[in-house]
Protein backbone atom coordinates (compact mmCIF):
# COMPACT_ATOMS: atom_id res chain seq x y z
CA UNK A 1 0.00 0.00 0.00
CA UNK A 2 0.74 3.48 -0.20
CA UNK A 3 0.02 6.70 1.84
CA UNK A 4 0.07 10.51 0.41
CA UNK A 5 1.57 12.44 2.70
CA UNK A 6 -0.24 15.81 2.24
CA UNK A 7 1.17 19.06 2.87
CA UNK A 8 -0.38 21.53 4.48
CA UNK A 9 -0.72 25.54 2.72
CA UNK A 10 2.14 26.34 5.70
CA UNK A 11 4.49 23.90 4.40
CA UNK A 12 3.83 21.59 6.84
CA UNK A 13 3.28 17.28 6.15
CA UNK A 14 0.57 15.67 8.45
CA UNK A 15 -0.30 11.61 9.22
CA UNK A 16 -3.76 12.93 9.21
CA UNK A 17 -3.99 13.42 5.86
CA UNK A 18 -2.81 10.49 4.18
CA UNK A 19 -4.85 8.73 1.56
CA UNK A 20 -3.85 5.40 0.78
CA UNK A 21 -4.09 3.35 -2.14
CA UNK A 22 -2.76 -0.25 -3.10
CA UNK A 23 0.46 -0.42 -5.07
CA UNK A 24 2.78 -3.28 -6.59
CA UNK A 25 5.45 -3.94 -4.14
CA UNK A 26 8.51 -3.34 -5.63
CA UNK A 27 9.83 -5.61 -8.48
CA UNK A 28 12.47 -7.16 -8.46
CA UNK A 29 14.19 -8.55 -11.50
CA UNK A 30 17.99 -10.11 -10.30
CA UNK A 31 18.19 -13.48 -9.60
CA UNK A 32 21.41 -14.32 -7.91
CA UNK A 33 22.39 -16.07 -4.48
CA UNK A 34 22.41 -14.59 -0.97
CA UNK A 35 25.60 -14.27 0.20
CA UNK A 36 26.88 -15.20 3.81
CA UNK A 37 27.53 -11.54 4.50
CA UNK A 38 23.53 -10.63 4.14
CA UNK A 39 22.76 -13.03 6.83
CA UNK A 40 25.18 -11.53 9.38
CA UNK A 41 23.70 -8.34 8.61
CA UNK A 42 19.81 -9.45 9.38
CA UNK A 43 19.55 -7.40 12.76
CA UNK A 44 20.81 -4.22 11.26
CA UNK A 45 18.59 -4.49 8.25
CA UNK A 46 15.57 -5.13 10.63
CA UNK A 47 16.59 -2.12 12.84
CA UNK A 48 16.58 -0.07 9.93
CA UNK A 49 13.87 -1.02 8.75
CA UNK A 50 12.08 -0.21 12.06
CA UNK A 51 13.49 3.14 11.65
CA UNK A 52 12.15 4.29 8.52
CA UNK A 53 9.14 2.08 7.56
CA UNK A 54 6.77 3.97 9.64
CA UNK A 55 7.27 7.25 7.05
CA UNK A 56 8.76 5.32 3.91
CA UNK A 57 6.93 3.13 3.38
CA UNK A 58 4.18 5.60 2.30
CA UNK A 59 5.31 5.32 -0.89
CA UNK A 60 4.14 7.70 -4.36
CA UNK A 61 2.23 7.63 -7.08
CA UNK A 62 5.31 6.77 -9.05
CA UNK A 63 6.10 3.01 -8.90
CA UNK A 64 9.34 1.23 -8.24
CA UNK A 65 11.73 -0.95 -9.85
CA UNK A 66 15.28 -2.59 -9.63
CA UNK A 67 15.78 -3.28 -13.08
CA UNK A 68 19.57 -5.00 -13.82
CA UNK A 69 21.41 -3.66 -16.74
CA UNK A 70 24.91 -4.63 -18.29
CA UNK A 71 26.72 -2.71 -15.88
CA UNK A 72 24.52 -3.21 -12.47
CA UNK A 73 21.15 -2.33 -12.19
CA UNK A 74 18.60 0.71 -12.19
CA UNK A 75 16.35 1.90 -9.68
CA UNK A 76 13.61 3.19 -11.59
CA UNK A 77 10.43 5.23 -10.36
CA UNK A 78 7.75 5.93 -13.28
CA UNK A 79 4.03 7.14 -13.57
CA UNK A 80 2.36 6.90 -16.92
CA UNK A 81 4.15 9.98 -18.20
CA UNK A 82 7.67 10.83 -16.62
CA UNK A 83 9.96 9.14 -14.27
CA UNK A 84 13.48 9.53 -12.65
CA UNK A 85 16.07 6.57 -12.26
CA UNK A 86 19.37 5.89 -10.23
CA UNK A 87 22.06 3.90 -11.86
CA UNK A 88 23.91 0.85 -10.02
CA UNK A 89 27.61 -0.09 -11.25
CA UNK A 90 28.34 -2.98 -9.72
CA UNK A 91 28.82 -6.36 -10.03
CA UNK A 92 27.65 -7.08 -5.99
CA UNK A 93 23.82 -6.47 -5.89
CA UNK A 94 21.84 -8.27 -3.72
CA UNK A 95 17.87 -7.54 -3.49
CA UNK A 96 16.53 -7.45 -0.24
CA UNK A 97 13.49 -8.82 1.35
CA UNK A 98 12.51 -5.40 2.58
CA UNK A 99 11.17 -3.92 -0.63
CA UNK A 100 13.25 -0.51 -2.08
CA UNK A 101 16.17 -2.56 -0.18
CA UNK A 102 19.47 -3.63 -1.97
CA UNK A 103 22.90 -4.49 -0.62
CA UNK A 104 25.72 -2.87 -3.08
CA UNK A 105 28.53 -4.10 -2.22
CA UNK A 106 29.18 -3.67 1.52
CA UNK A 107 26.72 -1.06 1.59
CA UNK A 108 22.77 -1.43 2.86
CA UNK A 109 20.90 1.11 0.37
CA UNK A 110 17.75 2.31 0.03
CA UNK A 111 15.49 4.36 -2.14
CA UNK A 112 12.18 5.46 -1.55
CA UNK A 113 10.02 8.29 -3.04
CA UNK A 114 7.20 9.95 -1.31
CA UNK A 115 4.38 12.00 -3.42
CA UNK A 116 4.66 15.40 -2.49
CA UNK A 117 1.57 17.99 -2.59
CA UNK A 118 2.00 21.64 -3.53
CA UNK A 119 -1.04 23.20 -3.14
CA UNK A 120 0.44 26.81 -3.52
CA UNK A 121 2.31 25.56 -6.93
CA UNK A 122 5.46 26.62 -5.39
CA UNK A 123 8.01 26.99 -8.04
CA UNK A 124 10.20 24.35 -7.54
CA UNK A 125 13.01 25.73 -10.45
CA UNK A 126 14.01 28.12 -7.86
CA UNK A 127 16.70 27.43 -5.28
CA UNK A 128 15.03 29.07 -2.05
CA UNK A 129 11.39 27.30 -2.71
CA UNK A 130 13.85 23.50 -3.27
CA UNK A 131 15.51 24.26 0.23
CA UNK A 132 12.58 25.72 1.85
CA UNK A 133 10.13 22.26 0.93
CA UNK A 134 12.96 19.53 1.44
CA UNK A 135 13.44 21.29 4.87
CA UNK A 136 9.93 21.08 5.62
CA UNK A 137 10.21 17.30 4.52
CA UNK A 138 13.25 16.36 6.75
CA UNK A 139 11.65 18.12 9.79
CA UNK A 140 8.81 15.97 9.54
CA UNK A 141 10.97 13.38 9.34
CA UNK A 142 12.86 13.90 12.14
CA UNK A 143 9.96 14.73 14.10
CA UNK A 144 7.86 11.99 13.36
CA UNK A 145 10.93 10.10 14.55
CA UNK A 146 11.47 12.04 17.88
CA UNK A 147 7.88 12.15 19.15
CA UNK A 148 6.27 8.69 17.27
CA UNK A 149 9.18 6.73 17.16
CA UNK A 150 11.40 7.69 20.12
CA UNK A 151 13.98 8.17 18.24
CA UNK A 152 16.41 10.71 19.61
CA UNK A 153 18.37 11.56 16.04
CA UNK A 154 20.91 13.27 18.49
CA UNK A 155 23.67 15.47 16.50
CA UNK A 156 21.19 16.12 13.41
CA UNK A 157 23.22 18.36 10.76
CA UNK A 158 21.94 19.43 7.12
CA UNK A 159 23.98 20.36 4.68
CA UNK A 160 22.72 21.57 0.74
CA UNK A 161 24.47 20.14 -2.14
CA UNK A 162 24.61 20.71 -5.72
CA UNK A 163 24.62 17.32 -7.64
CA UNK A 164 25.12 17.67 -11.65
CA UNK A 165 22.57 20.46 -11.12
CA UNK A 166 20.38 19.01 -8.84
CA UNK A 167 19.61 20.59 -4.86
CA UNK A 168 20.13 17.58 -2.65
CA UNK A 169 20.04 17.86 1.27
CA UNK A 170 22.75 16.15 2.93
CA UNK A 171 21.22 15.03 6.64
CA UNK A 172 22.32 12.59 9.32
CA UNK A 173 22.24 12.16 12.74
CA UNK A 174 23.79 9.52 15.46
CA UNK A 175 22.00 6.80 16.29
CA UNK A 176 21.91 5.90 19.81
CA UNK A 177 24.56 3.35 21.13
CA UNK A 178 22.43 0.78 22.42
CA UNK A 179 22.63 0.05 18.87
CA UNK A 180 26.28 -1.40 18.98
CA UNK A 181 26.80 -2.08 15.38
CA UNK A 182 25.76 1.40 13.96
CA UNK A 183 27.45 4.95 14.81
CA UNK A 184 24.84 7.34 12.03
CA UNK A 185 22.32 7.41 9.64
CA UNK A 186 22.78 9.18 6.55
CA UNK A 187 20.27 10.31 3.88
CA UNK A 188 20.42 12.24 0.65
CA UNK A 189 16.71 14.24 -0.22
CA UNK A 190 15.46 15.99 -3.47
CA UNK A 191 12.80 16.53 -5.78
CA UNK A 192 11.37 15.16 -8.47
CA UNK A 193 8.27 16.31 -10.44
CA UNK A 194 5.83 15.43 -7.75
CA UNK A 195 8.11 13.44 -5.57
CA UNK A 196 10.37 13.25 -2.98
CA UNK A 197 13.57 10.77 -3.60
CA UNK A 198 15.18 10.07 -0.34
CA UNK A 199 18.60 7.59 -0.51
CA UNK A 200 19.73 6.36 2.65
CA UNK A 201 22.28 4.61 4.22
CA UNK A 202 23.33 3.31 8.07
CA UNK A 203 27.32 3.92 8.69
CA UNK A 204 28.36 0.92 10.74
CA UNK A 205 30.46 1.79 13.52
CA UNK A 206 34.53 1.18 12.12
CA UNK A 207 33.17 2.83 8.63
CA UNK A 208 34.58 5.70 7.41
CA UNK A 209 31.79 8.86 7.37
CA UNK A 210 33.60 10.23 4.75
CA UNK A 211 33.24 6.68 2.69
CA UNK A 212 29.73 6.51 3.43
CA UNK A 213 29.29 9.79 2.06
CA UNK A 214 30.91 9.58 -0.84
CA UNK A 215 29.36 6.60 -1.69
CA UNK A 216 26.07 8.49 -1.15
CA UNK A 217 27.18 11.45 -3.38
CA UNK A 218 28.25 8.53 -5.98
CA UNK A 219 24.11 7.24 -6.38
CA UNK A 220 23.01 10.83 -6.35
CA UNK A 221 25.53 11.72 -9.59
CA UNK A 222 23.52 9.00 -11.90
CA UNK A 223 20.27 10.76 -11.01
CA UNK A 224 18.60 11.21 -14.47
CA UNK A 225 15.02 12.79 -14.86
CA UNK A 226 12.88 11.71 -17.84
CA UNK A 227 9.50 13.32 -19.32
CA UNK A 228 8.73 9.99 -20.48
CA UNK A 229 7.61 6.68 -18.27
CA UNK A 230 9.73 3.50 -18.20
CA UNK A 231 8.80 -0.10 -18.92
CA UNK A 232 9.68 -2.19 -16.02
CA UNK A 233 9.41 -5.18 -17.83
CA UNK A 234 11.97 -4.03 -20.85
CA UNK A 235 15.13 -4.40 -20.40
CA UNK A 236 17.29 -0.97 -21.03
CA UNK A 237 20.17 -0.99 -23.50
CA UNK A 238 22.71 0.93 -21.35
Amino acid sequence: MHQRIQQHEDGKFDHSKQKVDIQTNCIILIDVNEPIKIQMKKVLISYIFILISSISYGQGRFDSALIPTKDGALFAFSDSTKSFTLDIVSDNIQPLEQRNFVMIDNWIFQAFNIDFENPKNIDLTKEANIKKSISQYVKYETDYFKKELKFPCDSLTLNWEKINGNYFCFWYFNTPDTIESLKKQMYLTTICYNQILNMNIPLEKGVDFKDGKQFLFKMAETLKIYDKPIDFDARPEN
